[in-house]
Parts: structure tokens; C-alpha cells; sequence
């Protein structure tokens, strides 16, 4: 599966790219912004986490795309898009390396998820959550048209046993289609 945007391809990750994966996603400043990812994170865990991506989409329905740069391929980041089919909803979850943040990227990506994920026809619902110290991921999801839901209180246990507030966007369907 490939998606485009005006500066990006969103495409399948190469196990080769499984050092760099562990490098940019294993970054202490992107560990720490997101809820998933642990560390430290070792090259061999992103080879498993590469290697389980056609299992995640049979299993669970869980779309997993590498970020790149349309003009030179290099790989920036992952999101990701997972539905719930008894809901009728989809789960965004998305990181990017260090050296990219505050380029908009992110919210060109989040923007054609969203996109990709209400061309589904069942899909009434997308919704995300960051941790409510991130802002600028809060951002990145009101620019793409999320509205903000709530806070889940105490609802991640981070890496060092910390219970940290999660803030939970979403847009619906006829959200979408009347900002289209």
C-alpha cells in the first residue's frame, strides 16, 4: 500500500531500515512524547516490529506505513491507522525522528490517514490520544481536524512507573466530509 501527499510517500517499512527505525524512534525525545514505544529500543526489537507488520494487518487490521520524504525517500517516521470493526472506528497512533519535528510533516501524514482511513465505508469514527505534556501533538491533531474529547486521567504508566494524563481527540465522519 502506498499513499501520497504533496511532500510525502506513505509506504511499507524495509527490515534493512530496522537500525535506523530503532535510532529515530529509540531517540530519548521521541520515546518520551510518545505512549508505545520503549526503551531503550534495540535495533533486533525493530527488526520484530518490521517483520510483524503483515501480521498486524491480518490480526488486528492495523495499517502500518513508513513516513518518507516524496523527494528523496528517506524515511522520517511511522503512522499508523487500526480499526475497530465492531465499532466502526479507527485508532491513529504516529511518531516522527527528532530531526524532523516542527516541519508540518506530521500533520501532512495525520491529514491523509484520516483521509485514507474514512475511505472505508464503515469507518464512522477516528479517533488518537497523546500525552497531555506533548502539546505539540495535541496540535498536529487539531490541525487535522480533530476536536478535542477528553482527558484520560492517570491512564499511561510510562517507562519509569510514572501515571501520566492522556488527552484524546477524534473527528467523525460528517466532520470530515463537511471540511472535504
Amino acid at each position: 500500500m502506498r499513499v501520497n501527499t504533496e511532500r510525502l510517500i506513505l509506504n511499507s517499512f524495509r527490515i534493512e531500515e530496522a537500525k535506523l527505525v530503532a535510532k529515530m524512534a529509540g531517540d530519548v525525545r521521541v520515546v518520551e512524547m510518545t505512549a508505545s514505544i520503549p526503551y531503550p529500543y534495540e535495533p533486533h526489537m525493530a527488526v520484530d516490529w518490521i517483520k510483524g507488520h503483515d501480521k498486524q494487518k491480518e490480526e488486528h487490521n492495523n495499517h502500518i506505513f513508513a513516513i518518507r520524504l516524496k523527494e528523496s525517500l528517506e524515511l522520517i517516521g511511522c503512522i499508523n491507522i487500526g480499526f475497530n470493526e465492531t465499532h466502526d472506528r479507527g485508532y491513529v497512533g504516529y511518531w516522527v525522528g527528532f530531526d524532523f519535528w516542527g516541519k508540518g510533516y506530521c500533520t501532512e501524514a495525520l491529514k491523509e490517514i484520516i483521509k485514507y482511513g474514512f475511505s472505508f465505508e464503515n469507518v464512522n469514527k477516528i479517533w488518537a490520544e497523546h500525552k497531555t505534556k506533548n502539546i505539540p501533538s495535541g496540535k498536529v491533531m487539531e490541525k487535522a481536524g480533530m476536536t478535542h474529547e477528553g482527558i484520560m486521567r492517570k491512564h499511561y504508566k510510562q517507562n519509569a512507573g510514572e501515571y501520566l494524563d492522556m488527552s484524546v481527540k477524534s473527528i467523525l465522519r460528517s466532520e470530515f466530509e463537511t471540511k472535504v
